[in-house]
């Protein structure tokens, strides 16, 4: 019997040493296979009958520290997101450049401003002109590459997003076709511990594009879940979906539900994907190049608004402006209604190719009081008196509204029309007017006289008359100021929605608006009315710190927004205006001064006491001077994306976006520097704990060939003792 025993034994501890020899083996050739884990070879003493009866195997295990694993994978995925920030933060940069950059839209508006200022030493010259346009266009073009490049990176990412949206659903049916696998050997009792390497090295591909929880049943099998706990991997794939734009404007957001979330089973669990790959690519989406956006589109309303307002004060004599066409839409010129404040006026002055005054009034004069008066009723006032103005030197001028938009002609390249707002210190002696902008009051839904929506400065601003800048686009959307979620008005009243939607017109609409609304409230508001939500569509989007309330016209029309009744405090405590999203995409100079750039202002009508007219002088350089002077000096930028509101000039804004920028990039750059060192130290300690070792599985290779060794010797032994007792038998 003990021979018996003996043989059994050593015939054991041949197999047992063979396996282990094959172990040894496998991690020999898997040195250099990413992934694989050392294979420990478990044995222990095999009894039976309380008697040792040899050695087995009890189960082959890698050797791993599991929660250094799960930190490796956590830091792996901050790296991941890291280094995709990096990468748009990279382009960005190309894009934005230094402030010492001479492709920087800082340089650029600095050029601008110089442009200006020698256009007010020499405003006669027809090349200054010219390079001052050039100059100006220089600035539109910069920002519409600034704005347009924001969405490629923006449409870049959320194609990105599919992508890697795909590659994940790829890692999910990997993970579950390995944990069949792996079930079915352990099942079996075969080895599954290269099987688990395998998935090992899925989860942590799939951890560095999303954050996901983890848990192993009894069967070996590996269960999936989301941050918030939906199932990814539970016997079957719960598949992610996405589907990415094929083009991006400024006005598609995701919680407009212009861009489709990452869904799983019908529901959105954006928010859930909070690490990796994926939270750093929708945070640029939707978060980091929609921030620059808007900081670049609060920038183009302050540089044409600057401009604008400047130039609409003056004249480009000697070029004669013979044609305005107004860049102000309206909706019913025979309801919608102006008011001029009792201090001013608007001196409008005819001019012969001399600059000699051919006749002039003021607005209040033909008009006959200061308001409120319907457009149409000052286009019809304006054009009787053109009609008549200089004993009718005019042969067929005309006043009209085309689109909305006022239209004046003088059909004639002989003579030129200029607008001048006043303060009438003395509204008898012109010679004591002062020229400052004219404060017009608008009704712009029509809904009574005294009535004032909104104020504006300066009678031929306010039409956009002399506009340099312009873009073409509708006002069909309006915005909110950046508020923080949870703000409220504290005020209520209603607010009035019209448009020049053939279907529809002023007074189309009405919100009532409680003083414990939320941004969130009123939209859900607007899209709750059957009446309201049939032509509009509100959101709430997110902004640097805070969030926006914007309001679109489904349809796209114009559109007003405005509060019933003599009261503006809802609007005012709501910040409610024109929409300026995506306004550096579509700023451009007006036709008219592009085609001819004379017709930039220059100087403005100049009072004679002598003579008791008006005069145009081809030196004069007062609005030049003042352009300069306004392109200089500081303005009020409202909060934008993740500045601030502030006071600055244009240059010094657009600087602060560029050192923000750059400053952003810098310290993603420090983090992505110090997150690879700390990745690489922690996977130094895997490969420590985890990597296969030369040296040691040599070692091993000896250990296990001389027990193979001896084990045989044993067995061999054991046999010739077999043979000796059967020759005694």
């Amino acid at each position: 019997m003990s021979l018996n025993l003996a043989l059994s034994s050593a015939l054991s501890g041949l197999q047992t040493n063979q396996k282990g020899l094959d172990l040894v083996s496998r991690n020999i050739a898997n040195v250099n296979t990413v992934g694989y884990t050392k294979k420990i070879f478990n044995q222990e003493s095999r009894v039976l009958s309380g008697t040792g009866a040899g050695v087995q195997v009890t189960e082959v295990t890698r050797r791993v520290d599991f929660g250094l694993i799960e930190e490796l994978n956590r830091e792996t995925a901050k790296l991941e997101e890291l280094s995709v920030r990096s990468d748009y933060y990279d382009r960005m940069q190309d894009l934005f450049g230094t402030p010492a950059d001479n492709s920087s839209i800082a340089h650029i508006m600095a050029e601008l401003v110089e442009e200006v200022e020698t256009l007010a030493l020499e405003p006669d010259k027809t090349e200054q002109h010219l390079a001052t346009v050039q100059r100006a266009e220089d600035a539109a073009r910069k920002l519409n590459s600034m704005g347009t490049r924001l969405q490629q990176l923006r449409l870049d990412a959320d194609q990105e997003i599919e992508r890697t949206v795909d590659q994940a659903n790829g890692l999910l049916h990997d993970i579950q076709t390995l944990n069949e696998e792996i079930a079915y050997a352990l099942a079996t009792g075969r080895d599954g511990t290269d099987l688990i390497d395998q998935r090992d090295v899925a989860v942590q591909q799939l951890t560095s594009l999303m954050n996901v929880t983890t848990f192993t049943r009894g069967s070996g099998e590996l269960t999936v879940y989301t941050e918030g706990g939906s199932i990814l991997v539970d016997r079957e794939v719960k598949e992610l979906n996405h589907t990415a734009l094929s083009d991006m404007s400024p006005w598609q957001t995701k919680g407009g539900r212009d861009i489709q979330g990452i869904t799983l089973n019908g529901a959105d669990i954006t928010d859930d994907i909070t690490e990796g790959k994926l939270s750093a690519l929708i945070d640029m989406r939707d978060s980091v190049l929609t921030d620059y956006q808007a900081q670049i589109d609060e920038l183009t309303r302050g540089l044409a608004d600057t401009v604008n307002q400047v130039n609409n004060r003056g004249t480009s004599y000697p070029n004669l402006a013979n044609e305005y066409v107004g860049t102000r839409t309206f909706l019913d010129t025979t309801a919608q209604e102006i008011t001029l404040d009792a201090s001013h006026d608007t001196v409008i002055g005819l001019f012969d190719a001399d600059g000699t005054q051919v006749d002039s009034t003021t607005l209040k004069t033909i008009l006959g009081s200061p308001g409120p008066h319907t457009l149409e009723d000052v286009r019809a006032d304006l054009a009787t008196w053109l009609a008549g103005a200089g004993g009718g030197a005019l042969a067929s001028p005309s006043v009209t509204f085309t689109d909305g938009k006022l239209d004046i002609k003088l059909n004639s390249n002989d003579y030129g029309l200029s607008f001048k707002d006043v303060k009438t210190v003395d509204p008898g002696d012109p010679a004591t007017w002062v020229h400052e902008d004219a404060t017009i009051s608008f009704n712009a839904d029509g809904d009574g006289a005294s009535t004032t929506d909104s104020t504006h400065q300066g009678f031929a601003s306010f039409l956009g008359l002399n506009d340099v800048y312009t873009a073409p686009r509708a006002d069909w959307a309006w915005d909110s100021g950046v508020k923080s979620a949870g703000w409220r008005p504290f005020v209520g009243g209603d607010l009035v929605f019209s448009d020049n939607d053939p279907a529809g017109g002023l007074n189309r609409g009405t919100l009532t608006i409680a003083g414990t609304d939320t941004l969130q409230d009123i939209a859900d508001k607007i899209n709750d009315d059957p009446g309201l939500s049939s032509f509009l569509e509100a959101e709430v989007v997110r902004e640097g710190e805070g969030v926006r309330l914007r309001v679109k016209h489904r349809e796209g029309y114009d559109m007003a927004v405005t509060q019933s009744g003599a009261g503006t405090d809802v609007m005012t405590a709501l910040g409610l205006g024109v929409s300026s999203a995506g306004l550096s995409n579509d700023i451009a100079i007006k036709d008219e001064i592009s085609a001819n750039p004379s017709l930039i202002s220059r100087g403005s009508m100049l009072y004679n006491a002598d003579t008791g007219e008006y005069t145009l002088s081809a030196g004069d350089n007062s609005t030049a001077n003042a352009m300069a002077e306004a392109l200089r000096g500081t303005q009020a930028f409202d909060s934008a994306g993740r500045l601030p509101a502030t006071t600055r000039s244009l240059i010094d804004h657009a600087t602060l976006t560029l050192s923000l920028n750059a400053r952003e990039a810098s310290t993603n750059e420090t983090r992505t520097d110090y997150q690879t060192g700390l990745v690489d130290t922690l996977n130094r300690k895997h490969a420590e704990i985890s990597a296969v070792n030369m040296d040691e599985e040599l070692a091993q290779l000896i250990i296990f060939e001389q027990s193979y060794a001896a084990s045989a010797k044993v067995i061999a032994t054991t046999a010739e003792m077999f043979d000796v007792l059967n020759s005694i038998v």
